[in-house]
């Protein structure tokens, strides 16, 4: 496909980019081809973000050689900086930024919720989908204590203070749609208003309704520019599916959205965004699927973990973008076959290996871990750079390699392999703490601290012991395999299946012996009378020297003369030459 029509004065349309699926896998898993105007993308597929026309830390000449397929930049930011009327006169965002293959950009939707309701909130632990998230009213106007709402939200549109000069801002479909079309990316999506799990259902109804009144404007908007601006290559527009945890909104929103026509203009694709509990991915991706046209691709926003990424293909998504491979790399996080690892800790000083073995990125192919733990120890810019070209490359090699089973059948076989080597199964290597603690808490097993009560599948404690904090659970435990496997077990308590902690009381049946008074603290004409200078004595002096030494005890004369042959052995090695005339000095060794 051309980069443009065959008639340089008629209007670009949607024929001029498709999708065709060429293998399955299962009720929806699926490979295909995306075309676009500036190439191919053979699905599924990761798309790296450079949310500024730039990977950070990384050459655009080095994404495509680590095997990026396209490249993902978001409108918001670059519209406050440089703006899109000057990337727009540059000839478009791949040739502003030195990028020849497709690109994306975002609508500017994730700032709606990371500058208003998430605005200096740990995220995480809003997507965590914690009870609060999961009761009839959420915190919808809420930001963090000390912070201001840098967007507010009506009908219309947005309303943004910039973050980088504190400039009023506003966003509506229409100017989401021509910011997108100046910056001339392959494909775009629609404005649309993200919402955390934190908020209640009823306004997750509401920005559900507004977000699908957003995308009628849109098309509409996209029609338009489409018509007018026949000096640029077709860009595709995706609508966004929203609906946060619930079925019948994320189902409700797939339907409006995949069968929505505004004159004879349609989505040319999907993206499903918004807050997704990790634990029920797979499940919420399914309801969307099942509800859009077979034929449109579909763009998992935010997601590169290794599991969600199996998941995600398993139910229908065909490509995906996130920003966290590059922003964990920048904090010495770099992911292998057997999990990610920092590289900052000590057992990296001396690794002169690469980061991972079967790895065929740059960094791992010229450059030893030891080297980048260096690195990042000297605080040195390079460190990001060598740590970002490995973790993008990893995620999309292992996409690839995703792919490929798609198409020779081998997708079930390469999940269970590629997940049991990245997070371990039983027997192959111990689990973290925190992984042993988590896998506890998710079986219902938490365990129970009361002093001479009843332990977690252990029974009732026997009269005389006195168990204390942080006992463990038995012979089944977590911490127990990781102690065993570190050979820090420590010995058996005598209960069935029960083993203590550290520090545990007497053994069952036997009562813990009174605890005797504490002696009174030392003071110094207790301490040993050993001879200072004045300059260094931290008590108070001496009385007088007694005139007969036998008064000082029969070890006194023994007490000085080990000292004064210690004191000579030390300054003997450490005499200037000289030392011993007359006049002699000694080195500064000595004093």
């Amino acid at each position: 496909m051309t980069a443009q029509s065959a008639d340089p004065t008629a209007a670009p349309s949607p024929a001029d980019g498709g999708f065709e699926i060429t293998a399955r896998h299962g009720d929806r898993a699926r490979a295909g081809t995306l075309t676009t105007p500036h190439g191919e993308i053979a699905t599924p597929a990761f798309i790296p973000v450079g949310t500024k026309a730039t990977v950070k830390a990384v050459l655009p000449e080095s994404m495509s050689d680590l095997g990026a397929q396209a490249l993902l930049a978001n409108a918001y930011h670059l519209y406050l900086q440089p703006g899109h009327d000057l990337i727009d006169e540059a000839g478009g965002l791949g040739a502003f930024m030195n990028w020849p293959g497709p690109t994306y950009t975002d609508s500017g939707g994730f700032q709606v919720m990371s500058l208003g309701a998430g605005f200096k909130k740990v995220l995480s632990s809003e997507f965590s989908g914690g009870e609060k998230a999961r009761t009839a009213t959420g915190e919808d106007d809420a930001v963090a204590e000390g912070k201001d709402r840098l967007a507010h939200v009506d009908d219309d549109g947005v309303t943004f203070r910039s973050f980088i000069n504190g400039d009023v801002h506003r966003f509506t479909p229409e100017i989401s749609m021509q910011i997108q079309h100046g910056l001339g990316a392959d494909i775009m999506f629609a404005f649309d208003e993200l919402t955390t799990l934190m908020n209640s259902r009823g306004y997750q109804e509401q920005a559900l309704e507004r977000t699908r009144l957003w995308a009628i404007r849109c098309l509409a908007e996209h029609a338009r520019l489409t018509e007018e601006r026949t000096h640029r290559p077709y860009q595709q527009l995706w609508g966004v599916i929203q609906g946060a945890q619930y079925e019948d909104l994320r189902r409700q929103a797939a339907r409006d959205l995949g069968t929505m026509d505004v004159e004879g203009w349609s989505f040319d694709g999907f993206g499903i965004g918004g807050a997704l509990e990790k634990e029920n991915l797979g499940t919420i991706v399914g309801w969307v699927t099942e509800e859009l046209p077979e034929e449109k691709p579909r763009h998992l926003l935010g997601i590169s973990e290794v599991d969600d990424l199996f998941v995600a293909i398993a139910a229908g998504a065909d490509t995906f973008d996130c920003v966290s491979p590059s922003r964990v790399a920048r904090n010495s996080a770099v992911y292998t076959r057997t999990g990610r690892v920092n590289l900052t800790g000590a057992k990296y000083r001396r690794q002169f290996a690469p980061i991972d073995e079967g790895c065929d990125c740059y960094t791992c192919t010229h450059y030893t871990a030891a080297y980048v733990h260096h690195l990042f120890r000297a605080k040195e810019m390079l460190s990001s750079t060598l740590c970002t070209i490995h973790n993008e490359r990893f995620v999309v090699r292992l996409v690839d390699q995703i792919r490929e089973s798609l198409l020779t059948g081998d997708f079930d076989a390469l999940r269970e392999e590629t997940t049991g080597a990245y997070y371990g199964s039983p027997g192959e290597r111990p689990l973290s703490l925190g992984a042993a603690a988590r896998d506890r808490r998710r079986a219902g097993g938490e365990h129970r601290r009361r002093a001479g009560g009843e332990h977690a599948g252990a029974g009732p404690a026997r009269p005389g012991h006195h168990h204390r904090a942080r006992c463990g659970r038995g012979d089944a435990g977590p911490r127990r395999d990781l102690r065993a496997a570190r050979g820090t077990l420590p010995a058996r308590c005598a209960a069935p299946g029960h083993r203590p902690a550290r520090r545990c009381g007497p053994r069952h049946g036997t009562a813990r012996p009174p605890r005797l008074p504490a002696a009174p603290a030392p003071t110094h004409r207790d301490r040993p009378r050993h001879r200072r200078s004045a300059r260094t004595r931290t008590h108070p002096p001496r009385p007088a020297r007694h005139p007969h030494r036998a008064a000082r005890g029969a070890g006194y004369d023994d007490h000085r003369r080990a000292r004064r042959r210690r004191y000579r052995a030390l300054t003997a090695r450490t005499r200037s030459p000289g030392a011993g005339a007359p006049g002699g000095r000694w080195c500064g060794a000595a004093r």
